[in-house]
């Protein structure tokens, strides 16, 4: 699932996308990061052009992440299953992702 939201008084856009990522080491943060679904989110300019082209632009750290399920392989139901519990999680992550913004 990968969605824009207009951001009021703003130019920006949030893009929220759930994706599957198969983890290990993580060298931007030196962590080790589980298998499985994610919910991020991130303040971003969007222009569209012809052909359904999307440009995307954005500033580092101004986005962040909530680790949603851990899974050995992807699959299409677990992959519903994180976006129902991305639903529960995404007003919390929208409220820290615009408080940073600001």
């Amino acid at each position: 699932m990968k969605k824009y939201e207009p951001i009021e008084g703003s130019n920006k856009e949030l893009k929220i996308e759930v994706y599957y990522d198969k983890g290990g080491m993580n060298y931007f943060n030196s962590k080790v990061e589980p298998r499985g679904y994610w919910l991020s989110m991130r303040q971003v300019n969007v222009e569209r052009q012809d052909r359904g082209i999307v440009i995307e632009s954005f500033g580092l750290m101004s986005g962040a992440k909530i680790f949603l399920k851990e899974v050995k392989r992807y699959s299409e139901k677990t992959y519903e299953d994180a976006v129902i519990l991305a639903e529960e999680k995404m007003e919390e992550l929208r409220g820290h992702v615009l408080a940073k913004a600001e």
